[in-house]
């Protein structure tokens, strides 16, 4: 058979849609979140939400039309979970606050910006 067919071409055409934009909206949208861990965010939650709804949407073309084994079914199911936690993981790391983030933020001369601060110890030390 040929390389593309009409259930791939449908997989292709919606990661395409759901995807990260053009490099200039991506800068946009740099300029607009004004950091580039919130950028990376971003850009890892389109293209994993991309990717992942391109594969349902093959798979169940595929069950669909053509049926699948089960073996198949469970070791996309096993794939798509290990991308899940993939993802989950790269979010969590990119968006988790450090103290360096924190103590930029807090000076005195806002005054309780430190109030509430998880790090406000470790700000007050260095910064008051």
């Amino acid at each position: 058979g040929s390389f593309f067919s009409p259930d791939s071409a449908l997989s292709y055409m919606t990661f395409i849609l759901l995807s990260s934009p053009c490099i200039a909206a991506i800068s946009a949208m740099f300029k607009e979140l004004g950091s580039t861990r919130k950028l990376l965010y971003a850009l890892l939650w389109q293209t994993g939400f991309a990717y992942l709804s391109a594969l349902l949407v093959r798979y169940l073309v595929l069950l669909l039309n053509k049926g699948m084994p089960m073996t198949t079914i469970i070791a996309n199911v096993v794939v798509a979970a290990l991308i899940i936690s993939l993802v989950a993981y790269a979010i969590a790391t990119l968006t988790k606050q450090s103290k360096e983030d924190s103590c930029a933020s807090c000076s005195p001369k806002k005054g309780n910006a430190c109030k509430g601060c998880q790090f406000a110890d470790h700000c007050n030390k260095t910064i008051h």
